[in-house]
């Protein structure tokens, strides 16, 4: 008796990485959300793609482009960036025990005269057997760092239109990292992390 079906919006397509569930506080919001000045880009070097912001305890994210931070984004009440489905998610969902992993402030893109690794001298005691199958890691045209096979993830090389212009390595318990694009300690890599072969 009086009853009028309500308005129900149409949910729209499923998210993506491109097209996030995401819900942006505004300014004025009265969440009050501290996080890190010592991090002006969390977007690691060359990264596009959705990066959660550190020291906001996975309530705020960014979406980097080419290294570069283009649209920031928070979630509120009960829901944290989630990296795995790249949007809100609550922390229901996010399963039992669940906490937000430390998410480093990857530095300064590398450069050809200021890059993020620590050379080897030839005295040191480090062994690493390399592959000799392998004269050239870069891959046709490309411009960048690269890791250099058979080695575990210590070595690298600097490539620039696909030719080898610098060889570098990592010491001790770090890892060159090809999403940060430098050496990680291994306790930075996540847990479970495997050189990529």
């Amino acid at each position: 008796d009086g009853w009028i079906c309500p308005s129900v919006p149409c949910p729209g397509p499923a998210p993506t990485e491109s097209n996030p569930i995401v819900i942006e506080i505004p300014i004025s919001s009265p969440v009050q959300i501290m996080e890190s000045t010592d991090c002006p880009n969390p977007c690691p070097w060359n990264y596009s793609g959705l990066q959660t912001k550190p020291g906001t305890n996975c309530k705020k994210f960014v979406n980097c482009v080419d290294g570069e931070v283009t649209d920031h984004f928070a979630c509120y009440a009960d829901n944290f960036f989630s990296d795995q489905s790249k949007g809100c998610l609550n922390i229901r969902d996010m399963g039992d025990g669940w906490i937000c992993p430390s998410v480093p402030c990857p530095g300064p893109a590398p450069t050809e005269s200021n890059p993020i690794v620590i050379e080897i001298p030839i005295s040191s005691p480090v062994q690493i057997m390399e592959s000799t199958d392998c004269p050239n890691p870069c891959p046709w045209n490309y411009s960048g760092l690269q890791t250099k096979p058979g080695t575990n993830c210590k070595k690298f090389v600097n490539c620039v239109d696909g030719e080898v212009t610098d060889h570098f390595a990592c010491y001790a318990d770090n890892f060159f990292s090809d999403q940060s694009k430098g050496c990680l300690n291994i306790r930075d890599m996540g847990d479970g992390w495997i050189c990529p072969s």
